[in-house]
């Protein structure tokens, strides 16, 4: 599990790899957003896929027609030999029951001469059917040589999302591990773009401060020339925010004007102070910020009254900052520095950005003190 870019994928095919050095078959499934809706759309693609790869043949499904012929459902292709047949039950319940304990028994059969390994990447976006399958699949397959990988990013896993239950359970039932992929250090950092020609050390002490451990934004910001904030990376950035409501993105931009940390007590003078503000008491600050807080938008440290909020990411306050318009930040950098001369701001000992120079370079070395 971890943030966007951050490198699981890339670990659950080294992972494959080895596997497949070792003689093991593995089989491939990805997710895609726009899919989440389509009802077992994560195994669809890996029966085809097993298919293909010859894992498996229509000659093992044709001769027990009685256990696959549910698989029509995901597989129309296999009606050829798989003709429907007046089985009794038909209630949706039991037809859901025979589709798992035919993918279940297609798979424990695949597994039978060559060990497999499946891959099923990007989880978060798994309709709940699927996510009940790969329960079923996981708790009846422990006797079989067949590995399962996930991958997912945990904070498109609220506590709603079947996939969050399905974790919590075999956490509590010993039947799965979680792997949190940790950011790279700044050296890791260096040596990923190291094999970029003719790139200054300065651009790469830009791309260490502003990837902050994050191995797809350090490759994407170092094809970059001149150093500025990639399409992909934007892309990934508004995807990130696009859940929050209206009056949490409009703080949040007020915000990055404090750079990549801000204190409870400036940004909630901010808000009561301005005309028209999403908020004009404490407790509608506080829910907006908790919102962002639970989207992972946001992190909070201290206690009390001294409570420091950091953006999840460095880029991610100069997103918000650079899509500020010209006036708008001119006008927020007009009232930071008020109340700084007022002696309200604890953030008067940092020089206020001048309105219209928030490049996403400047704005990253200044949100990280650096």
């Amino acid at each position: 599990m971890g943030e966007v870019g951050i490198g699981k994928t890339r670990l659950a095919e080294e992972a494959s790899r080895e596997a497949q050095q070792r003689g093991w078959n593995v089989l491939w499934s990805r997710v895609y957003s726009q899919e989440s809706g389509v009802p077992y759309r994560l195994w669809t693609e890996l029966l085809r896929k097993a298919i293909d790869q010859g894992i498996w043949e229509e000659e093992e499904v044709s001769s027990h027609p009685a256990i696959y012929q549910p698989l029509t459902a995901l597989l129309p292709e296999l009606e050829s030999v798989l003709p429907a047949k007046n089985l009794p039950g038909s209630a949706l319940e039991q037809e859901q029951s025979r589709l798992w304990d035919a993918v279940y028994h297609l798979l424990c059969t695949a597994s039978e001469d060559i060990p497999l390994v499946i891959v099923l990447d990007d989880l978060q976006w798994a309709d709940g059917g699927s996510c009940q399958l790969l329960a079923h699949l996981a708790r009846r397959m422990y006797n079989y040589p067949i590995v399962f990988i996930g991958t997912c990013r945990e904070n498109e896993i609220s506590s709603p999302h079947p996939l969050r239950r399905l974790i919590e359970e075999m956490l509590r039932e010993h039947s799965v591990m979680t792997l949190d992929v940790e950011p790279l250090t700044s050296e890791q950092i260096s040596a990923l773009v190291s094999h970029i020609p003719n790139l200054p050390e300065r651009v790469v002490q830009h791309i260490q401060v502003q990837a902050a451990g994050n191995p797809f934004f350090a490759e994407e910001l170092a094809r970059t020339t001149p150093p500025t904030l990639p399409k992909t990376i934007a892309a990934a950035l508004d995807h990130r925010i696009s859940r929050l409501s209206d009056p949490c993105r409009l703080l949040l931009g007020n915000a990055a004007i404090l750079g990549g940390s801000f204190e409870y007590p400036i940004i909630c003078a901010m808000e009561l102070e301005k005309p028209g503000g999403i908020a004009t008491d404490e407790d509608t600050i506080l829910d907006v910020l908790d919102e962002a807080l639970q989207a992972g938008v946001l992190t909070e440290e201290g206690t009390g009254a001294h409570i420091l909020y950091h953006f999840w990411h460095p880029l991610l306050g100069s997103h918000f900052y650079e899509n500020l318009s010209l006036t708008r930040r001119t006008r927020l950098h007009r009232g930071n520095v008020s109340r700084a001369a007022r002696g309200d701001s604890s953030h008067d000992h940092r020089p206020s950005y001048q309105g219209g120079c928030g490049t996403s370079t400047n704005y990253a070395l200044r949100g990280t003190g650096g």
